[in-house]
């Protein structure tokens, strides 16, 4: 399989469904969530323009939407569902750059354990956006220790009617930094309003 066959343009074909296959990261299977679950939520906002802006402002330009569709990419490349960026080699596709992810928020734990591990790889920050869960158990094993996380305000997702109900991070692999902190992404102008 080509480079081409794996990351698809803005201009290319638009994605088709799929079903959700069972998640292997390395050599160790990771339980999926049921497909009642996955279907009663919707799993694919889009992230805010002004929130990557600001993303590209911190961490430059972004080579790579990791988990996106046409309709929602936030970079000219992207992996689609169908090429199950799970499955592919994000240090090869991208040895150096900004990679950016907003995964399905119903089973974080293969994305990050993914991150984690691609990001020890590859120089460049890969900088995934999820839910504030400091007390979950991914969190310990994926993040702490091997990334830069910081809490960000609430944002109302593309396609969203209403602020996203819990408190965000994102968490930003690459450089060998670790910590925490806090981010306000949002522009003066917006926090006197």
């Amino acid at each position: 399989m080509t480079l081409n066959n794996l990351i698809r343009p803005v201009y290319g074909m638009p994605a088709m469904p799929i079903e959700p296959e069972p998640v292997i990261v390395g050599d160790e299977a990771l339980p999926v969530p049921p497909l009642e679950m996955a279907r009663g939520t919707k799993q694919d906002y889009g992230s805010p323009r002004e929130f990557i802006l600001a993303i590209e402002k911190r961490f430059g330009p972004i080579a790579c939407d990791l988990a996106a569709r046409i309709d929602n990419t936030v970079a000219r490349e992207f992996i689609s569902p169908e090429a199950d960026s799970l499955k592919q080699e994000w240090a090869e596709l991208y040895p150096t750059g900004t990679l950016y992810l907003n995964p399905p928020f119903a089973h974080i734990e293969p994305w990050a354990k993914k991150c984690a591990a691609e990001s020890k790889k590859r120089l460049g920050w890969i900088v995934m956006l999820v839910p504030a869960s400091a007390g979950s158990l991914w969190f310990h094993r994926h993040v702490v220790g091997h990334a830069h996380w910081d809490g960000i305000p609430r944002m109302q997702f593309v396609g969203a009617d209403h602020l996203y109900p819990k408190d965000l991070m994102i968490c930003a692999y690459g450089y060998g930094v670790h910590g925490s902190g806090y981010w306000d992404w949002r522009e003066k102008k917006e926090l006197a309003e």
